[in-house]
C-alpha cells in the first residue's frame, strides 16, 4: 500500500532535504491534538502495556498530512536512556489509520517526566548526507560529517509503501545504524542520539537515506530545554 511521502529535493552544503522542508508552513501551523501523559519515560516499553493503554485512550487518529511529534522528557539524563527504543515502542501502538506524514522524537529535560505527544503540519527539514541504495552499497559512501554528541539523526525511506512501524521490527532500524557506524569518523553509541526523524521521500525509487546533525537547544511547554543543554523549563 502506497502511503504519504514528503516530494521534491533540495541540494545544500549541508546534504539533501525534501523540497516541502524548506518551504513556509501553509497558512498557519496546525497542531489539531496535543497529549501530555506523565510518568516515567523509560516506562513506555514496560510489558504491563501502561503508557499503551494511556495512548490509546487519549491519541486519536489524525489525517495523513500531518506528522507526529514526541518528546520525552527526563529529570536528568543517564546511561539507561535509549531514544530509539522508547520511541519504537510509542509507534508500535499506534493503528495503521494513525501512520502520520512524519515522525520526530525527542528526548528533553523538565521537571516533570512524562511523554508529550502531538500532531502537527511542521515538515522537517529531514537533512541526509547518504543514500544506500542497497545492502552493503555504504561500503562505497562518501563518510558522514562529523557531529558533536549529542546528535539528531535522519532517517529518509524511499519505500512508498514501508510503515514507520516495521523498521523497528523487521531490522531496517539496525541496518541503518550499522551503516553510520561504518560511515562516521568519530564513534558513538545508541545512547547519543536525542533526536531521531523518520519519513518517506520521493528523492529515490528505493532504499534509505542517512543524516546526522548537533542537537540544538530548543525551548518550549511540556520538557523546557533539550538534553544537550539541561535547565529550568520555560
Amino acid at each position: 500500500m502506497t502511503k504519504n511521502s514528503l516530494a521534491g529535493s533540495l541540494l545544500s552544503s549541508s546534504g539533501t532535504a525534501p523540497e516541502k522542508a524548506l518551504s513556509a508552513v501553509d497558512g498557519k501551523i496546525r497542531r489539531p491534538q496535543e497529549v501530555w501523559i506523565s510518568g516515567n519515560p523509560r516506562d513506555t516499553v514496560d510489558p504491563e502495556g501502561v503508557w499503551k493503554r494511556q495512548i490509546d485512550e487519549k491519541l486519536e487518529a489524525s489525517d495523513s498530512n500531518l506528522g507526529l511529534r514526541l518528546r520525552f522528557v527526563v529529570e536528568r539524563l543517564g546511561p539507561d536512556l535509549d531514544l530509539l527504543s522508547y520511541t519504537g515502542a510509542v509507534i508500535n501502538t499506534l493503528p495503521d489509520e494513525a501512520e502520520p506524514l512524519f515522525l520526530h522524537s525527542e528526548l528533553m529535560i523538565g521537571p516533570e517526566e512524562g511523554l508529550y505527544l502531538a500532531y502537527d503540519n511542521r515538515v522537517p527539514a529531514l537533512l541526509t548526507q547518504v543514500w544506500i541504495a542497497k545492502r552493503k552499497s555504504y561500503m562505497e559512501a562518501q563518510p558522514l560529517p562529523v557531529v558533536i554528541c549529542p546528535i539528531h539523526f535522519n532517517l529518509a525511506l524511499h519505500d512508498a509503501g514501508i510503515g514507520y512501524a516495521e523498521i523497528w521490527n523487521d531490522g531496517t532500524l539496525d541496518y541503518a545504524l550499522k551503516c553510520l557506524e561504518e560511515l562516521v569518523e568519530d564513534p558513538f553509541t545508541v545512547k547519543d542520539i536525542h533526536q531521531v526523524t523518520v519519513a518517506r521521500c520521493d528523492t529515490h525509487d528505493h532504499g534509505i537515506s542517512l543524516g546526522l546533525e548537533q542537537v540544538r537547544d530548543e525551548f518550549g511547554a511540556f520538557g523546557g530545554n533539550s538534553a544537550a543543554q539541561p535547565g529550568s523549563r520555560a
